[in-house]
């Protein structure tokens, strides 16, 4: 079933022991993922909900690269227990806010809080999240 798709990034894959990373909903680009975090985070979550269920602004990498939308960390705030578990999450704008002003200002390798009025207008929303795991 789609929605319940995950890839598994094996440490040692031809012996499948040691996990790295599970990659949830992977390569799903349509429908509904049903992975959710147990505070109710999955695909599509945005930028806003993400900082209501923070309580605060959080940090994110700037769009159009490698690791482009990724959280890289929740300021203290009520989700930070997620980065300490292993959890990435990447935002994207819809496709229209590509094309936009805003887009362009949170552009490349640089990093921005949530609350940046780019970041605010474009209102990115979860497309990946990833569970890695550390040892």
């Amino acid at each position: 079933m789609p929605g319940k798709r995950l890839a598994v990034l094996w440490k040692d894959p031809a012996t499948r022991k040691n996990p790295s990373r599970v990659m949830i909903c992977y390569q799903q680009l349509q429908g509904d993922c049903m992975w959710r975090t147990s505070s109710g985070i999955g695909m599509n979550t945005s930028l806003k909900d993400l900082e209501r269920r923070n309580g605060r602004p959080f940090k994110l990498f700037g769009f159009g690269w490698d690791s482009s939308g990724t959280v890289f960390s929740w300021e203290g705030g009520n989700l930070a227990a997620l980065i300490k578990g292993g959890l990435i999450l990447r935002l994207t704008p819809d496709e229209a806010g590509t094309n936009s002003e805003e887009y362009r200002a949170v552009l490349g390798e640089s990093e921005f809080l949530s609350s940046h009025p780019a970041m605010q207008k474009l209102n990115p929303t979860v497309y990946a999240m990833d569970l890695e795991f550390r040892r």
